[in-house]
């Protein structure tokens, strides 16, 4: 993590809320793993205005990836590292205990057999006690997000950020020796070795999202009937995220589930974490995120694959949740380019 500008955060200055807003769930009080550990959530995002918004581009890191698509490292992270944010994805494994990070003004306790992951345009930094090192990963999801599947699930993938080997036994080594073999890759002269790195985090994030399903699967309790609207939550979810560019109701989504609109709301809400408007909501905005990285595709085109009704609503939305209109989101993306 080289940063390319000192940035310093003023006593008293504040944080507005992120330009990036996926799927927050925040789990069942029962259900400690996903409680603890996935990004938590008190409201939702007001709307950034124009001085917020510059105070966000001032904490702007540019990495620069030029001479490879991914950046690996393994110096030593200072123990304070001023907050800031980028346009890629940040893998952060710690090799020694009590390294703390800070995500979306949330701070994660990670040790040497955890891992961490920031998602674009996330606000974050380092608040340990003293320096630790750490094998660190930063590149762009620009080559995934032309798998079908990953985009279809990556507002869910990107709702979990710190991965504890405590409670992840079986999947966080796995995934942990998968990162390892690519900083192996990355100092060896292999030929192709980035096309051997990409393949690997195919891999990884084949098996993170892997994992992040099957937690949401979790039963939250041992009652039978809190085991079946668990999994029907679930599949309501996977409904939305494949046909999220269609009409979806209330009136709809209750009849798919089996539950009159009131019960519904209320059994959504509590076991996703968020209402059911929430989640359609950030599920269309992350896709929309997606397509306006491209330069060949229209805002107007953006928002009707979406699946929002006109593009009024969408700009709205947009503005609300994101806190700048569709074409200064997009402008700030290519200056990243």
């Amino acid at each position: 993590m080289e940063c390319k500008k000192k940035m310093a955060r003023s006593k008293g200055e504040s944080f507005p809320k992120l330009l990036v807003f996926g799927i927050i769930r925040q789990g069942n009080q029962g259900n400690s793993a996903n409680h603890l550990y996935t990004r938590k959530r008190n409201h939702l995002p007001n709307a950034i205005n124009t001085k917020e918004a510059c105070f966000l581009d001032k904490y702007r890191e540019d990495l620069r990836l030029e001479r490879s698509s991914i950046n690996v490292s393994r110096d030593p992270a200072p123990c304070l590292f001023p907050p800031h944010w980028h346009s890629e994805v940040e893998i952060v494994a710690p090799m020694q205990n009590n390294y703390i990070m800070e995500i979306n003004s949330v701070p994660f306790e990670l040790n040497k057999d955890d891992f961490v992951i920031v998602f674009p345009c996330e606000i974050h930094s380092i608040k340990s006690s003293e320096m630790k090192k750490s094998l660190v990963f930063q590149f762009s999801l620009s080559p995934l997000t032309f798998i079908y599947e990953f985009r279809a699930n990556f507002p869910l993938i990107a709702s979990f950020h710190a991965y504890k080997s405590n409670i992840y036994s079986d999947a966080v080594p796995r995934l942990l020796r998968l990162l390892k073999e690519v900083d192996q890759i990355h100092t060896s002269d292999i030929i192709l070795k980035e096309a051997h790195m990409w393949s690997l985090l195919l891999t990884f994030f084949g098996e993170l999202g892997k994992l992040c399903l099957e937690t949401t699967r979790a039963p939250t309790g041992k009652d039978r009937k809190a085991t079946l609207y668990a999994e029907r939550m679930h599949d309501v979810c996977s409904y939305i995220l494949e046909n999220y560019s269609q009409p979806i109701s209330l009136d709809f989504i209750s009849d798919f589930a089996g539950f009159s609109k009131f019960y519904f709301s209320r059994m959504f809400k509590k076991y996703i974490g968020v209402s059911f408007s929430e989640f359609l909501i950030s599920v269309r905005l992350r896709n929309t995120e997606l397509l306006l990285a491209e330069n060949n595709v229209s805002i107007s085109e953006a928002a009707m694959a979406s699946g929002f009704g006109s593009l009024s609503e969408f700009n709205k939305v947009f503005k609300q949740y994101k806190g700048c209109s569709p074409s200064d989101f997009r402008k700030m993306n290519s200056r990243l380019e």
